[in-house]
């Protein structure tokens, strides 16, 4: 079985919006970063707590907090930083998700052990709240390439793993090897996709970052979470400063909205299981099988 998230402030920028996309693509599970223009690390417990409850009136429910942990120089103050972290951790409780996403921190390649230290500090203290924290691998930061996310989960006790194909296709590395390397200690896979010789950024399928290969080989019983970049949307220059060419995405397709990209992401991937022999249930995860509705 494999079982659908998605970041849907990439539909649109209001909750509203986002539950509206999710309901539409049969999708009952988030990731949360962005909600009503607010990054997920200036909010408070209450507002986090308001959002709870709308999803959960419509039956949504968050599988994690896509949080930006770790996207700070190496040399951060960490006593301070954690309370922000602490923060995040808190609004993971309000919401009802265990699984916190992280990275392993900037100007870090030539400090391996401080990028370990750092992140043991946060997954200690996210432990005190029941929380688990997720590494991305992600450009620029120490744990970008498949070697350095290892040297992390030899050396960080209970820190976990999520997978983002596209990340290391514009990193320079293998995916397919990337992939066979860190498949058994991954918990869950960011899905967008990218092609290697031009950097744009295509829906799932369409680029080199062995989505065919991870259907296949994923295993039973693993979440994708959708995450488009298909568009530009709220939020996305925080995240990807730098990143614009010309105020636009480096992509291959035009999209008159984000609605129209959201969907075309979801789409994209939804084919993709289907061709592998999943077929769509009416609780909208996929199942090797008939479809039950």
């Amino acid at each position: 079985m494999i079982r659908l998230s998605a970041f849907a402030d990439e539909a649109g920028a209001s909750v509203s919006e986002q539950i509206e996309a999710l309901k539409r693509n049969r999708i009952s599970l988030i990731e949360l970063r962005n909600a009503d223009g607010i990054n997920v690390w200036e909010w408070t417990e209450e507002f986090a707590l308001k959002i709870a409850e709308r999803l959960s009136a419509e039956k949504i429910k968050v599988w994690a907090i896509g949080s930006p942990i770790g996207k700070v120089p190496v040399n951060v103050d960490m006593k301070e930083y954690l309370k922000g972290c602490e923060r995040i951790f808190r609004i993971a409780n309000v919401t009802g998700t265990t699984r916190v996403r992280a990275f392993s921190f900037f100007g870090a390649y030539d400090q391996p052990r401080k990028a370990a230290y750092n992140l043991g500090e946060i997954v200690n203290v996210a432990s005190d709240y029941g929380v688990e924290i997720y590494h991305e691998n992600e450009k620029e930061i120490f744990g970008d390439v498949a070697d350095r996310v290892e040297y992390l989960l030899d050396n960080v006790k209970g820190l976990k793993s999520v997978f983002d194909p596209a990340n290391y296709v514009q990193c320079g590395e293998n995916v397919e090897k990337a992939f066979k390397t860190l498949a058994p200690r991954t918990d869950y896979y960011h899905i967008k996709d990218v092609v290697a010789d031009t950097g744009e950024i295509v829906p799932a399928g369409f680029g080199d970052g062995y989505i065919d290969g991870i259907i296949a080989n994923a295993g039973d019983n693993k979440t994708f979470t959708v995450e488009p970049h298909l568009k530009v949307f709220d939020g996305f220059g925080k995240l990807e400063s730098g990143k614009l060419e010309s105020g636009k995405l480096k992509g291959r397709f035009e999209f008159a909205n984000c609605t129209e990209s959201f969907d075309c992401a979801v789409g994209s991937l939804k084919k993709r299981l289907v061709a592998a022999g999943y077929a769509e249930h009416s609780d909208g995860d996929f199942y090797v099988g008939k479809v039950d509705n």
